[in-house]
Parts: C-alpha cells; structure tokens; sequence
C-alpha cells in the first residue's frame, strides 16, 4: 500500500513546477542554506569526498556545483585498451543486453518501445532495431558528469519533452515506459563500433541537463521536440571525455548497433560500475574485411 501510495502520488504532482523550485534552490548562494544541504547529502548518502577536487562545503558556491563537483585527475582512470568501450558514468546497471527487435527490457514484465524512446526518429530506429543497451541509474551519492564511452563524432542531439517521474527501482518496476515517457536528451555519435546514443533520462527534482557543445538544456527547453544536426564541423570527443552533466541525479541509457560490442563479464544487473572501467569491447562491422 505504501508503495502504491507513492507511485500514484507521483502522476498528481506538479512535478515540472517541483523541477523549477529545485533548480533555483540548488543555485541558492546563502552560505548558510547551501553549506547545510551539502553536508546534510555527504552524510545521508555516504559521499566520498577525498576522490573530490574540492572537499569541503564552503569550496562550493551552491549545491548544484557539490553535485556536479569535479573529481580529482586520477580518481576515475579510463581504460585506454585499444577497441575498449568505457562506463560513460559511475552507476548502478539498472539492466544491459540485447534489444529484442524493437523492445527494450525496463524491468520484470515490463518493456517499453525504441521507437518511442527515440521520438520516432527514423534515421535511428534500423540502427539500434536488435541492437544492444545499458541502463544506468545514477544515485545520489555518484558522481553526476557524462564522459564518452568510446571516441565519437557528434551527429545530432534531440530534446524530447516529457514527465518527470523519479528513475529508482520502485518506479522503474511500476510505470509503464517509463524512460520512453521522461523528459530526456537523445545525443548520438559516428564511432569506430557505429553509431552510439547517450540518452539523458530527466526524473522528478532533476533541476536541469546540460551538454558541453549547447549548455544548459532543461530547464527552458520548451514543450516540443526540438532535433539539432551537426553535419558542419561536428565537435569531435575523445574516449574519457566530458560530454554533460544532471544537475540532479537521473539515468543514463546507451544504444548500440547490433553485433558491435562484446559486452564485460561485469555488465549484470545489480552491478556498479566507475566511470572510465571497461564494460566492453567493440566489434568490427559484420561485413568488413
């Protein structure tokens, strides 16, 4: 019943109002709030501060620059083996495998359409149609900026407005498409394994997203689906590279074509990954030499 209770709450909220609130109180510079909810966070979840480039609360002029705080240069080594495929995130691994035709596996008895996730962006759909994915939930207490996974060409980003329902195990067992519903933001990369999208899943309380090419997305972004292609000079982003950021904790989905990566022992569901760990390796074309 309680759970129940806190899944239906979540469809009468205002839960895009709710955003807007927690995206100005997390860029509140009072010493006195934002020093107070940083060390309230640091304790509750555990955060591990030493792996942090600043350690204390007063080194951070709001909460939202504690959340999405930088880490120390050696903190998350990234794996440099050649044709290695890299954790974009530190997450948990909500669910990884082989998307079955156009079906994607949210959690037990529940799937959830590509195409609907994609915005029934056609150019994409054949890409990933029997493809492979991750599922990555980041918490709290994880470091909260998005690194590419492989090298990578930026071919296009599509914002696609939706809910704000929260991301964690509850919801993902109980609303149906649930991330095929969320607001996101859908980047896709040219790679030496093919094309790769980094989908940035919005949840409740997720003050905004931002990418290093268009800067901040969400809030503002609008109520329609907005598609940037970048065929003029694309920027071009190295393995371990920064790519964005949740000023809020969410998820992180990534689409891979179809026989293009040998996946890590490691990629379970459960399992956590650091940022820059191999979860795997990509495969050359089926057809070349």
């Amino acid at each position: 019943m309680h759970d129940t209770c806190k899944i239906w709450l979540q469809y009468v909220i205002p839960q895009h109002f709710l955003s807007l609130l927690m995206f100005s109180l997390t860029h509140w510079r009072w010493r006195l709030w934002k020093n107070t909810l940083i060390n309230f966070v640091i304790k509750k979840y555990q955060v591990d501060m030493t792996i942090a480039e600043y350690a204390k609360a007063d080194e951070y002029v709001h909460f939202n620059a504690f959340f999405t705080r930088r880490l120390k240069p050696d903190a998350r080594p990234v794996n440099t083996e050649t044709g290695s495929i890299i954790s974009p995130v530190d997450a948990l691994i909500s669910a990884a495998g082989r998307i079955d035709g156009e079906t994607i596996y949210q959690a037990k008895a529940r799937q959830y359409s590509l195409n609907a996730l994609l915005a029934s962006e056609q150019s994409l759909l054949p890409h990933y149609t029997d493809g492979d994915f991750a599922t990555l939930y980041l918490s709290p207490s994880d470091y909260h900026r998005i690194h590419m996974p492989i090298d990578g060409e930026l071919e296009s980003m599509i914002y696609v407005p939706g809910c704000l329902f929260s991301v964690n195990a509850l919801t993902t067992k109980h609303v149906d498409a649930l991330f095929a519903r969320n607001e996101r933001v859908i980047c896709t990369f040219n790679t030496a394994a093919g094309k790769v999208s980094l989908i940035m899943i919005a949840a409740i309380f997720v003050g905004g997203m931002t990418t290093i090419w268009h800067g901040q997305i969400t809030p503002g972004k609008g109520d329609q689906i907005q598609r940037c292609y970048y065929t003029d000079k694309p920027p071009a982003l190295p393995k371990g590279a920064e790519m964005g950021r949740f000023n809020m904790g969410s998820t992180v989905i990534m689409l891979l074509e179809r026989d293009r990566i040998n996946w890590s022992q490691q990629m379970q569901a459960g399992n956590w990954l650091a940022m820059g760990s191999k979860i795997g390796e990509f495969l050359p074309a089926p057809n070349s030499e």
